[in-house]
C-alpha cells in the first residue's frame, strides 16, 4: 500500500517535466511584462491618491516593475523559451508575486485590501508557472518578505484568523486549478502521441508489404538472364532503401513529437562509437550519398547523456545536411558531407559540415525555435529545436555557422568525462573514414 502511494506521488510530483513557463509564447511574455510595468504605476497611484493605504513605497514599486523589462525587450535573436529566459521569468515572478505582495501586506498592518490582493496573487502565481515551482516559491517568498519587513518594523502585525482562512482557500483553489491544468496538458500530449503511434503503425504495414515485394523481386532475379537480374536487384535494393528511409523518418517524427517530454539520462557515451553507429545505421538514399560522407576522428571523448536521444540528434543533422546537398544539386563528391570528432581543454566537439545551399543570416537566428523550418514544403520545424533541447539537457551547446551557397557547420560541444575503461584510447591521428 505504501509503495503504491509513493509510486503515485512520484508520478504526480517528480516524473512530470517541469513547466517553468506555462503556455509560453513571445507575445504572452511581452504582454505580461507590459501589464506588470503599467499595473505597478496604476496601483501606486490608486493606493496613494484614490484609496490611501498606510504604507506605499514608490522606489520599491519602481524596482519591482523594472524586473519586467526583460520580458518586454528580450532580444528577438534569443529563443523566448530558452533556459536563460526560464530562469529570468522564474525570478521575476517570485519577486513580483510572493515577495512583494506579502511584504506590502505586512507593511500595511495586515489590511483587508492587501489581504484580498495577496489572495489574488496566490491564484495568479499558480497560473504563470509550474505548481511545484509556485509552491516552493510561495514558501520562500513569504520567508523573505518576513525578513524584509522585520528590518523595517519593530514588530510584525498580527494576522486575523479570517485572513488565514482566505489565504488557505486561495492556495487550495490555485493548487486544484494548477493540478487540473497540468493533468489536462499531459492528457492532450498522451492523446497526441497515441494518434501519432497509430498513424505510424498504419504506415508501417504497407512498408512491410513493400519490403516483402522487394524480397520477391530479388528472388525472381535468379530465374532471368544476367542483365535483367541486375536491374531487378537494383530495383529491390532501391525499394529496401526507401523502406528503411521512411521507417527512419517515422521514428524521427515520433521522437520529435516527444521533444517536450524528454526524461533525463546520464549514460556515459563514446562520441566515436555514437557517430560510427549512426552512420552505419543511417538509411542513405543511394550509394553516392553514403560515399560523400567523410568521418574524421581527431580524438575520441566521452560525455554524459542519452545515447538514444543523441542518435536522433545526429540523424537530424545528417538528414538536414543531405537535404541541403540535394537542394544545391550536389554530385555527392567525397567530403561534401563531413563529420569531425575532437576534444581539447576538457571540451569534446562533434561537427557536421556540408557543402550545401547554406543558411542566410536572418534564418540563422531562428532555426532552433520550434515550428520554424527553412524547408517550407517539407519541414516540420521541430528537428533542430529537439536537437537543442537534448544537447542543453546534457549540459552541452549546439551552434551553427553558415553562409548562403557555402554550406553549414553544426557544432556540438560537450563536457568530457573519464572513459569507461582506463585502457580506452582517446587520441588518434587524423584519419578519413568512409561508411561505404
Amino acid at each position: 500500500m505504501m509503495s503504491r502511494v509513493i509510486k503515485q506521488l512520484h508520478a504526480w510530483i517528480i516524473a512530470p517535466e517541469l513547466e517553468v513557463i506555462l503556455h509560453p509564447s513571445r507575445r504572452r511574455l511581452q504582454f505580461t511584462g507590459i501589464f506588470s510595468c503599467i499595473g505597478h504605476l496604476i496601483f501606486w497611484w490608486l493606493w496613494v491618491y484614490v484609496v490611501p493605504q498606510p504604507f506605499e513605497d514608490w522606489q520599491a514599486r519602481l524596482f519591482v516593475a523594472s524586473t519586467s523589462l526583460g520580458l518586454i525587450f528580450w532580444r528577438k535573436d534569443k529563443v523566448w523559451n530558452s533556459p536563460g529566459m526560464q530562469k529570468y521569468f522564474s525570478l521575476t515572478c517570485w519577486l513580483q508575486f510572493p515577495v512583494f505582495f506579502v511584504w506590502m501586506y505586512l507593511m500595511n498592518d495586515s489590511s483587508a485590501m492587501w489581504m484580498a490582493s495577496v489572495a489574488v496573487m496566490i491564484v495568479m502565481y499558480y497560473q504563470f508557472t509550474d505548481w511545484r515551482l509556485a509552491s516552493l516559491g510561495l514558501a520562500a517568498g513569504v520567508a523573505v518578505a518576513i525578513i524584509l519587513a522585520m528590518n523595517l518594523r519593530d514588530t510584525l502585525p498580527s494576522i486575523p484568523i479570517d485572513h488565514w482562512i482566505v489565504f488557505a482557500f486561495a492556495s487550495g483553489c490555485a493548487l486544484l486549478f494548477a493540478l487540473s491544468s497540468a493533468n489536462l496538458r499531459r492528457e492532450r500530449l498522451r492523446n497526441s502521441l497515441q494518434v501519432i503511434g497509430i498513424m505510424a503503425h498504419e504506415l508501417r504495414t504497407p512498408l512491410a508489404t513493400l519490403a516483402l515485394i522487394a524480397q520477391a523481386i530479388r528472388g525472381e532475379s535468379t530465374a532471368v538472364d544476367a542483365q535483367h537480374a541486375k536491374r531487378l536487384d537494383e530495383l529491390a535494393t532501391r525499394m529496401d532503401a526507401l523502406t528503411r528511409m521512411i521507417n527512419h523518418h517515422i521514428d524521427l517524427q515520433m521522437t520529435n513529437a516527444r521533444s517536450h517530454y524528454l526524461p533525463s539520462h546520464c549514460e556515459l557515451i563514446s562520441a566515436h562509437q555514437l557517430v560510427h553507429q549512426v552512420i552505419e545505421d543511417y538509411p542513405f538514399g543511394s550509394r553516392r550519398e553514403a560515399q560523400c560522407l567523410q568521418l574524421v576522428l581527431h580524438a575520441d571523448f566521452w560525455f554524459h547523456g542519452s545515447a538514444r536521444q543523441f542518435k536522433q540528434v545526429l540523424n537530424n543533422l545528417l538528414k538536414n545536411a543531405l537535404y541541403s546537398l540535394k537542394s544545391a544539386q550536389s554530385r555527392y563528391d567525397k567530403g561534401d558531407l563531413r563529420v569531425e570528432i575532437g576534444a581539447r581543454d576538457g571540451r569534446g566537439r562533434i561537427q557536421v559540415k556540408d557543402r550545401g545551399v547554406g543558411i542566410d543570416a536572418g534564418q540563422l537566428k531562428l532555426i532552433f525555435e520550434p515550428f520554424y523550418s527553412t524547408a517550407n514544403e517539407t519541414g516540420h520545424g521541430l528537428g533542430l529545436a529537439f536537437c537543442k533541447q537534448v544537447v542543453e539537457a546534457a549540459q552541452g551547446t549546439i551552434v551553427v555557422v553558415s553562409e548562403p551557397a557555402m554550406g553549414a557547420t553544426f557544432t556540438l560541444q560537450m563536457t568530457c568525462q573519464k572513459p569507461a575503461t582506463e585502457n580506452h584510447p582517446t587520441d588518434h591521428e587524423v584519419s578519413p573514414l568512409s561508411p561505404a
